[in-house]
């Protein structure tokens, strides 16, 4: 018959393995529950930041066109009247005509850009052209020539620097007008 004492510890036993186990099982689920806590905060704070991002954008954005409305009502008032814009200085000072102040601590800078990329022939000088050829890749003696050749063309009693060119000698002689080009052709002829 077997004794009471060994069959308690036996038991003893059987409910410990059976504790430990749900234990483990009890750990292994909180760890996987913390993993997946964590998991959640990470993409929910980046959630946060995109959003944060786009509000803040939105209102830069209404600044910005806050900036530009009143930038382009006081050119408006130049243009009419002063009968044109003439200075680069009161396009890039048109909010402060106008008393606008940015909210918060932001800071509004308005710049002038010509993006047509023209350069005016009549107000170009030799430095101004030869920079250009030289941009356009032409090697800096031709580039230096060209210039002086256009110089010559487009001002009356220009000294050319280099070669002097013979307009009277070609087949149908002709001088230099003294005045800037009108066409190609006259490019042509340079």
């Amino acid at each position: 018959m077997p004794s009471p004492i060994c069959h308690c510890r036996g038991t003893a036993r059987g409910a410990q393995r059976r504790s430990g186990s749900v234990l483990v099982i009890v750990m292994m689920t909180l760890l996987f529950a913390t993993f997946a806590l964590l998991a959640l905060m990470e993409k929910a704070s980046n959630d946060l930041l995109v959003d944060q991002r786009e509000v803040l954008t939105r209102r830069l954005r209404k600044e910005a066109y806050s900036a530009l409305e009143v930038t382009l009502a006081v050119l408006q008032d130049f243009s009419e009247v002063g009968n044109g814009l003439r200075s680069r200085r009161k396009v890039e000072r048109s909010a402060g005509f106008a008393g606008y102040t940015p909210l918060e601590d932001r800071k509004v800078q308005i710049t002038f850009e010509d993006e047509s990329g023209k350069i005016s022939l009549p107000r170009a000088n030799v430095n101004v052209l030869t920079n250009l050829f030289r941009n356009w890749q032409i090697n800096e003696n031709d580039a230096e020539d060209l210039a002086d050749a256009l110089m010559g063309w487009m001002h009356k009693g220009h000294v050319y620097s280099s070669t002097v060119p013979q307009y009277e000698q070609s087949v149908i002689p002709y001088e230099a007008p003294g005045r800037p080009l009108r066409s190609f052709k006259e490019l042509a002829a340079i």
